[in-house]
C-alpha cells in the first residue's frame, strides 16, 4: 500500500481483526488507523507490518485487549506507535526506528505492557502523558532495547555480562527496570563460565560469551 491517505482503517465495533504482514509505505495520515469513535476496537492483533516513512505508523484510540508484535517501522515523522485510552495492550518485539516518537500514550487505562521492542534513534522513544503505573515496560525481568541507554557513556553497564543494563531506563513518566545491552538481546542466551583456576588453562573459560538461543 502506496501514498493511501490512511493505509489500513478500522472504525468502530470491530472486533476479533487480524492485520498482518502488510507493507504500507508513505501514508501522508497513518499507515495502520484505528479508531473506536462510539464503540471501542476489541481484540486486534496487528502482526509483522513494515511501514516506512509517513505521518504515524499505528495510530489507535479506544482499543482494548490488542497486541501489536513483530512489527517493524521506519522514519515516521510524527509517532510510530500513537496510543489513545488503550487498554490491556501488548508490544511485544516491535522495532521502531529513526521517527520523532517510538511510542506516544495518552489516557491509557488498566494494564499496558511493552517487552522485547527495539527502540532505535528515535527523537524521543517513549512520550507518556499522565501516571505510569499502567504502562509496564518488562515482563518476567526483562524489558526492552533502547538505543540512547546501551554504553556505559549512556549509564548502561553490565558489570556482570549477563546482557543487562546493571540500572534501570528512565523516560518521561516510565522506566524500564531490566534493559538489554543488545539489540534483539532476548534472543541471546548467556553461557553461565567461571575461572576454576586462573593457573590452569585447561579449566580457564572466559566470561561473556553469548550464543543464538536454541
Amino acid at each position: 500500500l502506496l501514498d493511501n491517505t490512511q493505509g489500513i482503517k478500522l472504525e468502530d465495533n470491530f472486533v476479533n481483526n487480524i492485520l498482518r504482514n502488510n507493507f504500507i509505505e508513505r501514508s501522508p495520515e497513518s499507515a495502520i488507523y484505528l479508531i473506536g469513535d462510539i464503540a471501542v476496537l476489541d481484540n486486534t492483533l496487528i502482526e509483522g507490518n513494515s511501514i516506512l516513512q509517513g505521518k504515524n505508523g499505528i495510530y489507535s484510540i479506544k482499543g482494548e485487549n490488542t497486541s501489536l508484535r513483530n512489527n517493524f517501522i521506519n522514519k515516521t515523522y510524527e509517532n510510530a506507535i500513537y496510543l489513545d485510552s488503550s487498554r490491556n495492550l501488548i508490544l511485544e518485539n516491535n522495532t521502531l526506528v529513526e521517527s520523532n516518537s517510538g511510542l506516544y500514550a495518552k489516557s491509557y487505562r488498566n494494564s499496558n505492557l511493552a517487552f522485547h521492542n527495539n527502540f532505535i534513534e528515535n527523537n524521543q522513544n517513549v512520550f507518556l502523558t499522565g501516571s505510569s503505573h499502567n504502562f509496564t515496560f518488562n515482563l518476567e525481568g526483562e524489558g526492552n532495547y533502547w538505543s540512547d541507554f546501551n554504553s556505559a557513556s549512556e549509564g548502561c553497564q553490565d558489570i556482570n555480562l549477563d546482557g543487562f543494563c546493571d540500572g534501570p531506563y528512565f523516560f518521561n513518566h516510565g522506566v524500564d527496570y531490566f534493559p538489554f545491552v543488545e539489540e534483539n538481546g532476548w534472543e541471546l542466551s548467556y553461557t553461565d563460565t567461571f575461572f576454576f583456576d586462573n593457573q590452569d588453562p585447561e579449566f580457564e573459560i572466559i566470561l561473556g560469551k553469548w550464543k543464538k538461543r536454541i
